[in-house]
């Protein structure tokens, strides 16, 4: 691999990757939101997209973890609660899986958002809340975050250049370093 395309790839992964402790993490990583009325100094709910990488929404309360979605269940989640409130149609399913016990549903009743997994019912939230979660899925994780995902390809495609350098210098008992700055 020629060094412009390893700095350049050294570049993409160090600027667009969030920065943890020096270590530049999957764009989409770093989004979470604390939303709910505050019991006890701390939020009700918590929505984080840092388990697997960014590729899941998480939810759930502060002490418990209650349902995860992969990035185009949220998304879907994230449309269901839009349309929810504006055509008013009662529920859905979707999930990849057909199973009764495995497929998410989110639901509407009273001004409520439910989800469940399978026949499970995991969380439900206002209507406020819900319009916080859809804000949050679709604007700062799926759009700011990860620019539609393009933001995510470009940082993979780095990373795996940067892998395949190390690779390639193996052979010849040199190795780059990622670790230096751009110049």
């Amino acid at each position: 691999m020629n060094k412009l395309k390893l700095k350049l790839s050294n570049f993409i992964h160090n600027k667009l990757g969030p920065d943890y402790g020096g270590t530049p993490s999957p764009p989409g990583s770093e989004c979470k939101l604390e939303f709910g009325y505050v019991q006890n100094n701390k939020h009700k709910y918590i929505a984080t997209t840092y388990n697997n990488d960014g590729f899941e929404l998480w939810l759930g309360k502060p002490d418990k973890w209650h349902i995860h979605y992969n990035n185009k269940e949220a998304r879907k989640l994230a449309w269901f609660i839009l349309r929810t409130w504006w055509e008013k149609p009662s529920q859905v399913y979707f999930g990849d899986i057909e199973d009764n016990d495995s497929t998410y549903k989110a639901t509407t009743n009273n001004g409520f958002l439910q989800l469940y997994l399978g026949r499970k019912h995991c969380v439900s939230y206002t209507k406020q809340d819900a319009r916080k979660l859809t804000w949050f899925i679709l604007y700062t994780w799926w759009f700011k975050s990860t620019w539609f995902g393009l933001k995510r390809k470009l940082w993979y495609m780095a990373l795996s250049n940067i892998v395949s350098s190390y690779n390639t210098y193996e052979k010849h008992n040199e190795f780059p370093s990622t670790t230096e700055k751009n110049k």
